[in-house]
This record gives C-alpha cells, structure tokens and sequence, in this order.
C-alpha cells in the first residue's frame, strides 16, 4: 500500500528544513525549531501539517519581511534538484506547489531553475509573519 500523501510533510522533512535554514543562518534555533513543529505533527492530516510548519517557521525566522524572505530563498538554492528527496521521506522539489497550495498560495512556485517565492507583497509577507504578528 502507499505511503499516506500527509507523511509528505513528517520529521525528515522538518530536519530538512532546519538544516537547511541552519546553513544559510547560523543564528536559526534548529533545536527549538524542529521542537516546535515536531510537537503534534503526526496527528495532523496534510494541510493542518503544512500550516503547523508555516507557525513553527514563523516563530523562528526574523521578523523582518526582506530578511525573512532572503533567507528562506537562500535555503532553498543548493537544494536538490529533480526529483531528488531531500532527506528520507521529505519534501520533493515536484511537490512543493501542493505544500504552498495548503498553505493558501495559489500557482507555481518554481521558477526556470528552482524556486521562486509567490509573486504578490502580500502573499510573501503573510509567510514571513512571526505568529501572532500584525
């Protein structure tokens, strides 16, 4: 049987993201990070997962909206690339427009060699919002 689409979005990938911020930020609290958007996630379904990393990211990442978004684009450059998994069972370059679809972007997000952050100012702050921020 299949693998549950929600275990797209489990522990490898939450290590993913850490070390992936933790290299292009040398001041990112991994532990506290990974602490945070470990605690509950294998109860949640797909979409409840992808909005508890986007909180947990949040509380992590400068304030700071240019900061903020420099760094999540820096994160993503020596990515691998194709459908390559980034660690174990975490999240696929092709799979990343239907993580930021849960999280309410609407799109592509990949550009003609990787990534590429939403187009819209709004759309792109409401991702780099500390929780609980205005």
């Amino acid at each position: 049987m299949a693998e549950a689409f929600k275990n797209l979005i489990g522990p490898a990938t939450v290590q993913a993201v850490s070390h992936h911020l933790r290299r292009v930020h040398r001041r990112f609290d991994q532990a506290g990070f990974e602490s945070q958007a470990l605690t509950g996630l294998q109860a949640l379904e797909f979409k409840a997962r992808a909005q508890h990393l986007a909180q947990a990211l949040m509380a992590h990442l400068p304030e700071d909206f240019d900061r903020c978004a420099g760094l999540l684009e820096a994160s993503l450059v020596e990515a691998p690339v194709h459908p390559v998994q980034v660690v174990g069972h975490g999240l696929h370059r092709g799979r990343a427009d239907q993580v930021l679809e849960g999280l309410g972007h609407r799109g592509s997000v990949r550009g003609e060699n990787g990534f590429r952050p939403p187009a819209t100012g709004a759309a792109r702050r409401a991702g780099c919002r500390r929780a609980g921020g205005s």
